[in-house]
């Protein structure tokens, strides 16, 4: 296992912190998956609106680039701050999609 340094004298075993991070996924995967369920929604809708709009020229296919980031930034910042919600305040409720501490995250 690898062992990480820092000037201040601390030492992080990274292959244990690596493993542990996994096993609490693994051991929450249900939760993960109900937490993730909404956002991957925005994300597929986004997706098909990307492909419509994607049809021809640059400006479309620039277009549908730009609704593919939004979808994805969406998705990633509500899914992390619901993940980080969890692991720090213990919430194992998905609540609503857009919370005053995802607005403050994005």
């Amino acid at each position: 296992m690898s062992v990480s340094a820092s000037p201040l004298g601390y030492r992080l075993d990274i292959g244990a912190a690596v493993a542990g991070a996994y096993r609490m996924v693994a051991d929450n995967a249900r939760l993960a998956g109900d937490l993730a369920s909404l956002p991957f929604v925005i994300v597929v809708a986004a997706e098909i609106v990307a492909g419509l709009l994607g049809g021809g020229g640059v400006f479309g296919r620039a277009l549908a680039t730009l609704v593919q980031a939004v979808g994805y930034l969406v998705f990633g910042t509500v899914f992390v701050v619901r993940w980080h919600r969890f692991v720090l305040l213990g919430e194992r409720t998905a609540g609503p999609l857009f919370t005053p501490e995802w607005r403050a995250f994005l």
